[in-house]
């Protein structure tokens, strides 16, 4: 599966995504949270072995707790 992310303010958001590791290319290895630079966006290869509803969010604690997250959910 491939996802992506992006951010368009000024700041760079760690995004970290629960229940699950990615590659942010084919020979990178596989992580659970991506730097988003600044107004960049960030693809990553997804295997989505884990269903059920896992949190998105940036692991800026200030930027997680005013809204800076979203929920992944998908079935088996």
């Amino acid at each position: 599966m491939y996802g992506s992310t992006s951010s368009t303010s000024e700041k760079w958001h760690p995004m970290h995504l629960h229940g699950h590791t990615y590659q942010l290319g084919t020979s990178d290895p596989r992580k659970d949270t991506a730097k988003v630079l600044p107004e960049k966006t960030v693809s990553v290869f997804l295997d989505a072995d884990n269903p059920g509803q896992w949190m998105l969010h940036c692991h800026n604690a200030y930027h997680g707790e005013t809204g800076m997250t979203a929920n992944a959910a998908y079935k088996a």
